[in-house]
Order: structure tokens, then C-alpha cells, then sequence
């Protein structure tokens, strides 16, 4: 996937989140004339199965007799096995959130891997590897894109300004690697018996000899001319992608307003203004001291 051409017409916008992970598609257009034509969420979730949405990857996976399910089938299989003592390994954006290398390299409880061959950051990389095969997946019916690859602008946490750096570092290493992943493992990820245990540690170690797979996926990330621009980047506070939703410009008016982002697993909050522009284009600035993250929301 990483080695795909670009295709400048289109940007998807990822958000890989606590409890449920979504991808829309936004085609180039004039500024002030958005509608449903360049706007489209991708089919990221099942199929059709009660209790879910087929714009919504769950972001979850379970072990169980040395095997591993992912998606909607981690709830399905979990909720089968009735074993009260064990739990699914979820919230990819909870570890991103911590930015703590320790809990990452450490292994992963046996609650949530019987198997104790796997640490936390081997199970973020194989789940976040799945909902990139969906990203995958969902981009080979589009037509549109002739095999091309969107322009990425994936939102983050709102780390403080001293963290962003390596916030930013980390999270484009695990993205590469798991960009890698999605066609490493392909549809393996969703057989009825799920994936193997033996072939899921066989991909981690051929994904762990890639040397710096972020700098390829940092050429596919949206980029700026203009250091100080809080939305057109590649990675984007979660706070101010909701923000950049509500700009108005067509509102002719200045406007402050505070956005709190309550989600599953972390909550974000900014505070942004937005100044009327010509031609129905607009600006909008954040107010760096107001942002902020923090790890409680409606799953903790």
C-alpha cells in the first residue's frame, strides 16, 4: 500500500478510535460548495450483522485456543466463550494516548493474551494492521481511484505541545508498520476460525525488519505550506478536526467556540476561532494553551 501512487483528488480522513474506528473519503472541491457528492464514509465495518454498522470498524480483537479474532467477530466470539476472566484487547487510540513505551514493550495481561507470547504493542500492531486491511479493502471497489492511494489525514490525540513530536513519531512508525501489515496478513484477518497464532507472530517478526517504514507513509500524509496550519496537516488534534466541520465561513461573522469531544475511551477539548474570508473561504486558529486530552471518557 505504501508503495501506491497518490492520488491528489481525494483525502481520506481516519480516525482510528477508542471503541469504534471511521474512514470518509472527501473529493477536491470549492471551498463553500460541500455535499454528499465529495463526502462519503467507507464501508470499514461488517457487511450486515445485526448490532453493528457498516461504517464502523470495532476496534477490538480476542485470543482464544491459539487463535485470534478481529473486529465485530472479537465481541461475537467473546460473548460465546463466557469466560468471565477474560477480556478483549481493545482502544488502540487509549495506548497511542499514553505515549509510554514501557506499557507498550511490556506483555499484554493474560487476561487479554492466554497465550503470553504477544506484548501490547505486538496486539496494537495486529489490530491496527486489520483496520487498515479494511481501509484496504474498502479502496479496491472504488473505480475512482484506479489502484491510487488518498491522501491521509488520520486525527491524534491532543497531546501537549512538548509530546507532539514524539506523539507524531510514534504513531507514524506504528501506522507504517501497520500499513504493512494489511496486505502482509490480507484476508487471513477475517476467516471464520480466525487467525493463527503462529502466523500472526511470523508476520510481526517480518514487519519488525522494515527499517523506518513512517518515512514512506509520511509522503502519503496531507501536507501544508504553512507551518502554523491547525487543518490542513496530516495528523490533526482530534478537538480540532470536529473544529474544522464547524468553520462557517458563509456565516460572514467571527466566531469563538470551545469543541469537547467526549469519546469511549479519552476525551479531547480545544478552543478555536474562525474570522469570515472572501468567496465563501474562511480561517480558523486554535487557541494552543485551551487544548488538552484527557484519558476518561464513556468506556473508562
Amino acid at each position: 500500500m505504501l508503495d501506491a501512487k497518490l492520488d491528489e483528488n481525494w483525502m481520506a480522513c481516519i480516525d482510528f478510535g477508542t471503541a469504534l474506528s471511521k474512514i470518509v473519503m472527501v473529493r477536491r472541491h470549492e471551498p463553500g460548495a460541500t455535499t454528499t457528492e465529495y463526502v462519503r464514509p467507507l464501508q470499514i465495518g461488517p457487511g450486515s450483522m445485526p448490532g453493528f454498522s457498516p461504517l464502523m470498524c470495532p476496534s477490538a480483537l480476542y485470543i482464544v485456543q491459539e487463535r485470534i479474532h478481529f473486529g465485530e467477530r472479537a465481541f461475537i466470539v467473546h460473548a460465546n466463550h463466557g469466560a468471565d476472566h477474560r477480556r478483549r484487547f481493545e482502544s488502540p487510540k487509549h495506548y497511542i494516548s499514553a505515549l509510554n513505551q514501557q506499557l507498550l514493550e511490556t506483555p499484554a495481561s493474560e487476561a487479554e493474551d492466554p497465550t503470553q507470547r504477544f506484548t501490547r504493542k505486538h496486539l496494537l500492531l495486529l489490530l491496527l494492521g486489520f483496520i487498515v486491511f479494511r481501509f484496504d479493502r474498502a479502496l479496491r471497489s472504488w473505480n475512482d481511484l484506479k489502484g491510487r492511494l488518498p491522501r491521509l489525514r488520520i486525527a491524534r490525540p491532543a497531546w501537549k505541545r512538548e509530546y507532539e513530536q514524539a506523539g507524531e513519531a510514534l504513531l507514524l512508525d506504528l501506522l507504517g508498520r501497520a500499513f504493512i501489515l494489511a496486505r502482509t496478513i490480507g484476508a487471513r484477518y477475517e476467516t471464520n476460525e480466525g487467525l493463527s497464532v503462529k502466523l500472526a507472530m511470523s508476520a510481526l517478526k517480518l514487519v519488525d525488519r522494515v527499517n523506518e517504514p513512517s518515512a514512506e507513509l509520511q509522503k502519503k500524509l496531507v501536507h501544508t505550506a504553512a507551518p502554523g496550519d491547525c487543518i490542513q496537516r496530516g495528523f490533526v488534534p482530534e478537538a480540532t478536526a470536529v473544529a474544522a466541520a464547524v468553520i462557517r465561513p458563509e456565516q460572514g461573522q467571527r466566531r469563538v467556540f470551545v469543541i469537547a469531544d467526549i469519546g469511549a475511551g479519552t476525551s479531547d477539548f480545544g478552543a478555536f476561532i474562525t474570522v469570515p474570508g472572501k468567496d465563501q473561504r474562511g480561517r480558523i486558529s486554535e487557541y494552543a494553551r485551551a487544548r488538552g486530552i484527557v484519558e476518561k471518557a464513556g468506556n473508562w
